[in-house]
């Protein structure tokens, strides 16, 4: 009837305007939390949020709130072996060298991983550009802002990037085999995304590359031969 016509109506009009709010405001997907120009993911980015209104002095308790603790990942040393880890025990650990949350989390995935005595799995990740897929812009100027944010809270060095679509992240997936081959990976990996994310390194040149290569304690004339093809990288 003319009531429920009425109500679809008001409904695709609400829907509308909430996302000409969301668009205008710099977001992407629904169940965000927004905050006089700043974003806030789920409840893992609550914690800014509350710093953010302590710092304004709207606390209203006596003492102001502690930030939640970190994800073990990101604990000091002490506190990160397990109690009981299985024999043979490992992790898939899924890296895109274009992702700034793969930058941050690489080597603390790695420690964590190593006290633990887990076997860590790379999974390489082609970026969603490079498969076709696009990306809004949107997403990659919230991306961006909420990494910066995490770095800064968890003390990673970031932000001289050099971005290493194309070219770059082909030949850095190119040697994360003879990598592990010298068991090296993940020193390799985070050589790479140190470069990249941090010192504005271009990985698409020789120049660079053997930057990152040598401290990672790899032979930069041994790996001068190896070379794979955009064609090859999406077939796998």
């Amino acid at each position: 009837g003319p009531f429920a016509i009425d109500a679809q109506a008001t409904t695709q009009d609400s829907l509308r305007e909430a996302h000409r709010l969301r668009k205008k405001w710099g977001h992407y997907l629904s169940g965000m939390i927004y905050y006089e120009g700043e974003w806030y993911w789920g409840i893992d980015r609550l914690h800014h949020l509350e710093s953010r209104l302590t710092d304004l002095g709207l606390s209203k308790q006596i003492r102001p709130p502690q930030s939640p603790p970190q994800p073990a990942l990101f604990q000091t040393p002490q506190y990160q072996t397990l109690r009981h880890v299985p024999e043979g025990a490992s992790l898939d650990f899924f890296i895109s060298f274009r992702s700034p949350y793969s930058a941050l989390c690489a080597k603390q995935v790695f420690q964590w991983a190593q006290a633990n005595g887990v076997h860590v799995n790379l999974r390489y990740v082609l970026p969603m550009v490079m498969r076709g897929l696009p990306v809004p812009a949107e997403k990659r100027q919230y991306i961006s802002l909420d990494a910066a944010r995490e770095a800064h809270h968890q003390h990673v060095e970031f932000g001289c990037l050099n971005d290493p679509v194309g070219k770059p992240t082909e030949r850095g997936l190119a040697l994360i085999p003879f990598a592990q081959m010298h068991q090296r990976e993940h020193a390799y990996v985070e050589s790479f995304m140190q470069g990249v994310w941090a010192e504005g390194l271009d990985a698409g040149t020789d120049q660079h590359l053997k930057i990152i290569v040598e401290r990672a304690g790899l032979n930069w004339q041994a790996v001068q031969g190896i070379s794979v093809s955009y064609t090859h990288l999406r077939a796998h």
